[in-house]
């Protein structure tokens, strides 16, 4: 018997030591992610969406869209997509106040494309990717939050792109702080493990 509580000891322990050093290895990589910039060239620039009030961006979705803008024109890609659909009550989605925020900064109509579906991250990358693949597009430049590029990447990537990240380093939404940290850990583990693809709780 006694070998047996034993046994059962060890076997929880070595259950608790994985579970730890899991989230903590999927805790590092979104870290990491958050400091990653890739501005090599690509097939076109996806602007993740956040709030917007009537057609005017929030402030986290207009320093995504000022950081999609100065991509274009360094050329990293000639075309940029924005993304994101709306809430009750919207009368414009997330991808429509960024593709028109977009144009009045003066990139043409025909280098934008607003996806004005999904209301969480997988569902509106399933969207692009679906556009994208229309398209011919091989390689995407994933603009969103720093801590939110991890489990946006691995999304797209897993949609069959080659990613290239370059989040805002300044700015609204450009802050690596722990609880973003925490929420964006546990997305990408529901993501990794649990095939859990979206959640609008944390979008």
């Amino acid at each position: 018997m006694f070998r047996i509580f034993r046994l059962l000891r060890r076997t929880i322990t070595a259950a608790v030591v994985a579970v730890v050093v899991t989230i903590g290895a999927t805790a590092a990589w979104v870290t990491l992610n958050a400091l990653r910039e890739d501005t090599s060239p690509s097939d076109g620039i996806v602007v993740l969406g956040a709030a917007q009030f009537n057609g005017t961006p929030s402030p986290v979705l207009q320093n995504r869209l000022d950081r999609a803008y100065s991509l274009y024109l360094a050329h990293v890609a000639g075309f940029i997509v924005t993304v994101g659909g709306s809430q009750p009550g919207d009368v414009y989605t997330e991808a429509t106040a960024g593709r028109l925020y977009l144009h009045r900064l003066g990139i043409p109509e025909s280098h934008l494309k607003g996806i004005r579906t999904g209301s969480d991250t997988y569902n509106s990358l399933t969207a692009v990717a679906t556009w994208a693949h229309a398209h011919g597009w091989r390689t995407v430049t994933v603009v969103t939050d720093r801590c939110h590029e991890a489990r946006a990447s691995a999304m797209l990537a897993s949609l069959g792109f080659k990613i290239r990240q370059a989040p805002p380093t300044t700015g609204p939404g450009a802050a690596i702080v722990w609880p973003y940290v925490v929420r964006e850990t546990g997305g990408l583990l529901r993501f990794w493990l649990l095939n859990e693809r979206g959640s609008s709780a944390s979008d």
